[in-house]
């Protein structure tokens, strides 16, 4: 999570606090947890730069410690990272497309789509942490399920786009009411 998203969870959190201050404040409360969470674990990382010339120059006498502490940083990089995070992302992102449906602040269809793209995410983390899909970035299922849904996405909306419009008055979108 960088600075824009947090900019965003703030920005939201100002606009719907006044139509919904619990799920306002929820909203705001996930994406700050899942940005701490990813932080430890880009610091997991970053720890494992300085750890690298110690396990060198210590030999084989202590070299099982320094493999102990890699792992166990590469484990904290792994949990801050994807599997503590993904869930927050999930339950975050649900939180801020059901005010947008609720309070009818973008169509419908984009809520509803955002309101199931985050519950598959939350659902696919949950998943993850019993281990009967890799959850690791760049993990096959993940980058194939997402690709073949922005290209069926891609697809449909092509498909939307060459309906005949909406009679109506001029200048009237198709998103009006």
């Amino acid at each position: 999570m960088d600075a824009r998203s947090l900019l965003i969870a703030i920005a939201a959190h100002t606009a719907m606090a006044v139509l919904g201050v619990i799920l306002a404040v929820g909203y705001l409360a996930s994406r700050i947890i899942e940005g701490t969470m990813m932080m430890a674990g880009i610091i997991a990382t970053l720890l494992l730069i300085p750890l690298s010339p110690e396990f060198l120059k210590a030999g084989a006498s202590q070299s099982s410690w320094f493999q102990t502490i890699g792992d166990v940083l590469k484990q904290a990089k792994f949990l801050g990272l994807s599997a503590v995070s993904l869930p927050m992302l999930g339950l975050g992102g649900l939180l801020f497309t059901w005010m947008l449906f609720g309070f009818r602040l973008v169509p419908r269809v984009i809520s509803v789509v955002g309101l199931i793209g985050y519950a598959l995410v939350f659902l696919y983390s949950i998943v993850g942490w019993f281990g009967l899909i890799d959850l690791t970035p760049g993990a096959p299922g993940p980058v194939f399920w997402s690709r073949s849904f922005s290209v069926s996405f891609v697809r449909r909306s092509a498909l939307c786009t060459r309906r005949r419009p909406r009679e109506g008055p001029p200048g009237a979108g198709a998103f009006t009411a």
